[in-house]
């Protein structure tokens, strides 16, 4: 049985959802998908050029995963180019600073189904429940 993912951190989201060679029907084309966790640690390590040791640390991933995560996003993005796929972006077990917002203000509605694992949602939900159960 293997470990369960680790949630990332994803501080941003893109503009758009998707992205396709431009005179082609969205419907025409072959569509490969991208997570948003895959999105960031492109964002990260080539847009804002960050090294994969502080990138890693960020996104609350090692720097083998990371490295890992940037890889397979470098081919699918690749894979699109050269292609002339659709690439949408989708999915991901990721986390963002918004949920963790939420869920400080009480507000229960992240997504429990991808953050379970996420250390940060982990510390969060430890202290509300122990303020919980100092209030009964």
């Amino acid at each position: 049985m293997s470990r369960p993912r680790k949630c990332r951190f994803v501080e941003r989201f893109p503009a758009s959802k998707a992205f396709k060679p431009s005179g082609v029907m969205m419907r025409d084309l072959e569509t490969t998908v991208i997570s948003h966790d895959e999105l960031e640690a492109l964002r990260l390590a080539d847009f804002e050029a960050m090294f994969h040791e502080d990138a890693a640390k960020q996104m609350g991933i090692s720097r083998a995963t990371f490295g890992r995560i940037v890889e397979k996003a470098r081919y699918v993005v690749a894979d699109a180019l050269i292609n002339g796929k659709a690439l949408v972006i989708e999915g991901g077990d990721y986390c963002t600073q918004m949920f963790i917002k939420g869920l400080k203000k009480g507000k229960n509605n992240f997504r429990k189904d991808k953050c379970n694992n996420c250390p940060v949602l982990g510390k969060i939900k430890n202290n509300i429940l122990f303020s919980e159960l100092k209030e009964n």
